[in-house]
């Protein structure tokens, strides 16, 4: 997040809940791709309809780096759960 954001504390706020949420997909692998696209178009929607213009973008690119960073770990999990077969 920018430091001079006015809305700094709302949108942390905001991806932080969209990030844990997202989390939730690791526990249920049918679900997670589906879940994944349905997150992502969520958060393309989330950046369209956001009225700060440029300075927001820095904010959702950020989260964006983090929705792919979280994803990808995700299906590193799984992919270790399908060596253990648990």
């Amino acid at each position: 997040m920018t430091q001079d954001c006015p809305r700094r504390d709302t949108r942390r706020t905001l991806f932080g809940n969209f990030l844990k949420a997202n989390i939730s997909l690791i526990h249920d692998s049918r679900a997670a791709k589906e879940g994944i696209s349905k997150n992502r178009a969520k958060l393309a929607e989330m950046k369209e309809k956001a009225p700060y213009g440029i300075k927001c973008g820095a904010c959702f690119s950020e989260a964006f780096k983090l929705f792919d960073k979280e994803v990808s770990l995700m299906r590193f999990l799984q992919v270790v759960r399908n060596i253990d077969g648990k």
